[in-house]
């Protein structure tokens, strides 16, 4: 089952896929880094239908929705990709051509609990706040369900440099100041909790990339004027960039050393390439090239490090260079039908 939509292995059927996935090698020892997969949530499900003896859509709907007054979003179920919902607001995306699509087909039921339901912003906020009360689960199963898991390197992981932990299903900002703990979907959606400062936040929209999550601290900023950046608040990006600058993107190292101390986030291969890119988007190539050089360095086996390595100096025009980075990407993934495509093309512009 993927990660980035509701795709199964074996052609839409479930049961087939199902199988499939349990002869499958596990990706990597357990507990040594972080991916995200829907076959996680697959097996939660089944875990959830075998202690409760009933599947997990009853589940949820009896034990949580029932149980604190949630009737509408009871009766609109899990169904919501299937069926016609009144005064729903479905999912849509733009095309590369800038046209307006949908965004979903039909989702399988053994997915049903890495997907959503349909409700409103008031529903949750009645949800948050019967968690917080305790009203669904007590005191020890919520601090399990918030607590970001951490890995065999002591480290917890996560989306981003903003969610740098997961826990059960929820992601976490595990940051000294104002940590939150998040429940985004469809990268469309947001509930966010920021327990030591007793506020929720619920952000939603059916855009699929409108990523709520980058911009809802900014929200919280009306009710926490010391998140303002006007009163010194910075994202992890522009700390970084901050104190890069003062090391003239010298002892990159030493930067993000300074930066996770500073704010208490970590910042793993995936962060760096963010940062990277968030560079390269100022148009910046110089210090974004320093940054990935850093990257390939610190992570020698990473395909995806060298890959923007490679862009970064193909953007330059430093052709050879490029070359040698997609190559480099072609030996640790043989099988990267884009490594192969972009090497082609550097060498047809080198001719």
């Amino acid at each position: 089952m993927s990660g980035r939509d509701t795709d199964l292995i074996a052609n839409n059927d479930p049961q087939t896929a199902w199988a499939m996935v349990q002869t499958l090698p596990m990706e990597f020892k357990p507990n040594a880094q972080f991916s995200y997969n829907q076959t996680g949530y697959v097996i939660l499900g089944k875990i959830i239908n075998k202690l409760a003896e009933q599947p997990f859509t009853d589940f949820i709907k009896q034990h949580q929705l029932a149980k604190i007054g949630m009737p509408l979003t009871e009766q609109a179920g899990f169904a919501y990709f299937e069926e016609v919902i009144p005064n729903q607001s479905s999912y849509y995306r733009y095309g590369r051509d800038g046209s307006l699509r949908t965004a979903f087909g039909e989702l399988s039921p053994i997915m049903r609990t890495a997907a959503g339901m349909n409700t409103n912003a008031k529903k949750l906020a009645l949800y948050i706040t019967a968690l917080q009360k305790g009203e669904l689960l007590n005191k020890s199963s919520l601090a399990a369900l918030w607590d970001p898991i951490v890995l065999n390197h002591g480290r917890t992981a996560g989306f981003s440099m903003f969610e740098n932990g997961y826990a059960i299903g929820w992601q976490v900002e595990n940051r000294k100041q104002h940590r939150a703990v998040s429940s985004s979907g469809a990268n469309a959606n947001t509930l966010i909790f920021y327990p030591d400062d007793n506020l929720s936040i619920i952000v939603l929209t059916n855009l699929l990339g409108a990523l709520p999550i980058q911009f809802v601290d900014e929200i919280a900023s009306i009710y926490l004027p010391d998140m303002k950046k006007e009163n010194g608040w910075q994202s992890p990006f522009e700390r970084l960039n901050e104190v890069a600058v003062q090391h003239q993107y010298n002892n990159i190292g030493e930067v993000i050393a300074k930066v996770e101390s500073e704010i208490g986030v970590h910042f793993d291969v995936d962060n760096i390439n963010a940062w990277g890119y968030n560079l390269v988007g100022q148009d910046n190539l110089q210090d974004a090239l320093t940054i990935f050089k850093f990257n390939v360095e610190m992570h020698p086996n990473n395909a995806n490090a060298f890959d923007s390595l490679g862009e970064t100096y193909g953007a330059l025009k430093q052709y050879k260079k490029a070359l040698v980075n997609y190559q480099q990407v072609l030996k640790l993934q043989p099988d990267n039908q884009s490594a192969k495509e972009i090497i082609k093309k550097i060498k047809q512009v080198m001719q």
